[in-house]
């Protein structure tokens, strides 16, 4: 009963397999490189968290990263197909890229600041993660005596 269901439900599945296959197909060096920096992210957090917090992989905080790498594929490929529908296909392409470009970026801040935070005295590593996230704007403030004084909007 069971193998005569399967034998004739297989097109549909087959059918239904090829169409998302066929949908992601011109996205797939950006799911390639998302998956790369998702990859690598998971890994450099295991590694933090094993040597810096003393704790186990913690599948939670996997699947948390899992659903959010998810939303990302999801969001350019809904970008992707409406704008290709739409007949402006640069205009998309153009919104996945600097969408790729800033999940990209978050990654990397992430990578490397557990990376830093694994081996804080490497000094490549730390002046990376200086570079690239915020600090370096601290740094440089310090360095010329601006101290915050006034309070904005912002800080509440």
């Amino acid at each position: 009963m069971l193998e005569a269901f399967y034998n004739y439900m297989k097109p549909f599945i087959l059918f239904a397999i090829t169409g998302v296959i066929g949908a992601f197909s011109p996205l797939r060096d950006t799911i390639i490189v998302l998956n790369i920096a998702f990859a690598t992210n998971i890994a450099m957090g295991v590694i933090a968290d094993f040597h810096v917090n003393k704790a186990k992989f913690n599948m939670k905080k996997f699947w948390e990263a899992f659903l959010h790498i998810t939303l990302f594929i999801l969001f350019i490929f809904i970008v992707n197909e409406t704008t290709t529908r739409m007949g402006d296909l640069a205009s998309g392409r153009l919104c996945v890229k600097w969408t790729t470009y800033i999940v990209v970026t978050g990654y990397l801040i992430n990578i490397l600041r557990n990376a830093h935070d694994t081996w804080p005295n490497n000094a490549t590593i730390s002046f990376l993660y200086m570079i690239v996230s915020t600090e370096v704007v601290t740094k440089i403030k310090d360095m010329i005596g601006i101290k915050k004084e006034t309070v904005t909007p912002f800080d509440k």
